[in-house]
């Protein structure tokens, strides 16, 4: 007997494709620290070209700015490396592109540039879709190539979560059905334009009542149709006043 071959475990990329084409969903990317380490991961995947439109390794504030559309004042206000910044070039990307989905990567790969309240390691990911927008924190602890393969592992995660996530919403939630049955009731057949709950076992007797449903004081001439529940359908009165008419036409032809 043959024993079968270890089958390598589907990578991040391949995951995400295959997760992309199955929804058929468009990516674009926004790289600034990761310097187009995503992109090259994702068109490592043959036939990536179906779902991925392209991407943007905006390294410069200047090129942020001019390319992915992110205001001077963000900038000034948050910086490069921020929540703010991350947010809009990921919003940025997905509009530049015309793409479904976006993804962003601004950080501080190191081992410099690290300041007050921003370490080496600190990095912002940033998804945008129709569904809406997410950004994600993180601080990794390696060298400069560590954190960016961190960094692209990561971007990746997160887009494979948002695709999931937007699949699991177009499908059709399955309905609660019926509403149980009263007591003293059975399901029976059921008519258009009625609710599809149970019908009586026992018809009540309908009082008598007049053409618009009124008490009538002497005896009724007439009774609508009443249906099994004990209301009347919604053509019984129609249908008297036809019978009336009727009645009236048959007098005077006879007269």
């Amino acid at each position: 007997m043959v024993k079968p071959q270890n089958v390598p475990p589907e990578t991040l990329e391949v995951a995400l494709g295959r997760l992309l084409t199955e929804a058929g969903l468009t990516l674009a990317l926004a790289e600034s620290c990761t310097g187009g380490l995503i992109a090259h991961r994702i068109t490592n995947v043959p036939g990536s070209s179906t779902y991925f439109l392209g991407g943007v390794v905006a390294y410069s504030n200047e090129a942020k700015q001019r390319i992915l559309g992110v205001a001077q004042a963000t900038l000034n206000d948050h910086g490069a490396v921020s929540e703010e910044t991350a947010r809009e070039m990921a919003r940025g990307a997905r509009r530049l592109f015309g793409a479904d989905l976006a993804a962003s990567a601004t950080g501080i790969a190191g081992p410099g540039g690290g300041m007050p309240g921003k370490p080496v390691g600190l990095v912002y990911i940033a998804l945008s879709s129709r569904a809406g927008e997410r950004c994600e924190r993180f601080v990794w602890s390696g060298d400069r190539e560590a954190n960016k393969w961190e960094s692209a592992e990561a971007a990746l995660r997160m887009l494979i979560e948002q695709v999931q996530a937007e699949n699991l919403a177009k499908v059709p939630q399955p309905s609660q059905g019926s509403p149980p049955a009263p007591a003293g009731h059975r399901r029976g057949p059921l008519r258009a334009g009625w609710p599809d709950h149970a019908v009586p076992l026992r018809r009540e007797r309908p009082a008598p009542c007049g053409d618009f449903g009124r008490p009538r004081l002497g005896r009724c001439r007439r009774r609508p149709a009443y249906p099994r529940h004990g209301r009347a359908w919604p053509g019984a009165r129609a249908a008297a006043a036809v019978a009336r008419l009727h009645v009236a036409v048959d007098g005077a032809w006879r007269s």
